[in-house]
């Protein structure tokens, strides 16, 4: 009888799980979520850069990320423990930026990727009110937002790659 009751409490409770399975995105004050719209700005024009392969405007654009990514850090001291998180995230990024501004080939582009990791998460985590869409390919196993329908791989920009994991 016991089983049955588990497993009928189990099966009732299953499908409230899976309608509440899209979790909330933390809400943040309207400062931060100004600097952090301008270094997704900031991100996406990267994104393109790459994805047309230019060079010299990849270079110039990692600094002005860079630059948003402080200013983003700056405004997020307010916000607590939220704040705490954020900073870790985006001085993450700004590292790997870092050291994508001092290397070249491969290791530029997985350096790029690991600070798109992290935009990703912030992006997943906090609500902001942008039309991101979020892409993942298998290929290089990458994972990137831009604007748009169609997978645009700024790390494989030849490859059809890229499979929509949120919009």
């Amino acid at each position: 009888m016991r089983c049955f009751l588990l497993i009928f409490f189990v099966a009732i409770s299953c499908p409230a799980k899976a309608k509440a399975s899209k979790k909330a995105k933390i809400d943040l004050r309207p400062t931060t979520v100004k600097e952090l719209t301008q270094v997704f700005s900031q991100a996406e024009r990267l994104r393109q850069f790459m994805f047309e392969s230019n060079g010299p405007l990849v270079g110039g654009q990692l600094e002005f990320l860079k630059v948003s990514i402080q200013k983003a850090m700056n405004a997020s001291k307010s916000e607590s423990v939220k704040g705490q998180h954020i900073s870790r995230l985006l001085l993450s990024a700004q590292d790997s930026l870092t050291n994508a501004q001092n290397t070249s080939g491969k290791q530029k582009t997985k350096f790029i990727q690991d600070a798109f990791k992290q935009l990703v998460i912030l992006y997943q985590t906090y609500q902001l009110d942008l039309k991101y869409t979020i892409y993942w390919c298998h290929i290089d196993r990458s994972i990137w937002f831009q604007k748009g329908s169609k997978a645009q791989n700024p790390f494989e920009p030849r490859s059809n790659c890229g499979r929509v994991v949120t919009k």
